[in-house]
């Protein structure tokens, strides 16, 4: 059996970054993006927050020189543990149909935390 990390598309960057999803029918999440990739990433919304597996929406990602927008799918729901903190609800994305634009934004991201890590 593969484990979670086998199975992944891409690399992952450890990330803390605020953030907000917002899915059609739900007032937008506040949160934090962790983990992500180019692939996607993983969503930890301030508060209760529900959404199902297969919602398509978009992720906006505050950078400190603007906020990077995403469009993506809910691909995982799941309590996660973060550093000391009790397990909270997480959601998995996956990013969806990305432009070009958006592919260079998230690739210069990445870059800048693998650097510094």
């Amino acid at each position: 059996m593969q484990s979670s990390h086998e199975r992944r598309r891409a690399p992952r960057v450890t990330v803390e970054l605020a953030g907000e999803l917002h899915l059609p029918g739900h007032p937008p999440a506040q949160g934090l993006v962790h983990d992500i990739s180019r692939g996607g990433a993983l969503f930890v919304p301030r508060g209760h927050f529900t959404a199902s597996v297969g919602h398509h929406g978009r992720l906006l990602i505050n950078l400190s020189d603007g906020a990077l927008e995403l469009p993506v799918r809910v691909a995982r729901v799941a309590d996660v543990q973060l550093s000391s903190i009790p397990s909270v609800r997480g959601f998995g994305v996956e990013f969806d149909d990305l432009k070009r634009d958006q592919e260079r934004a998230l690739a210069a991201l990445l870059a800048q935390r693998e650097a510094t890590t």
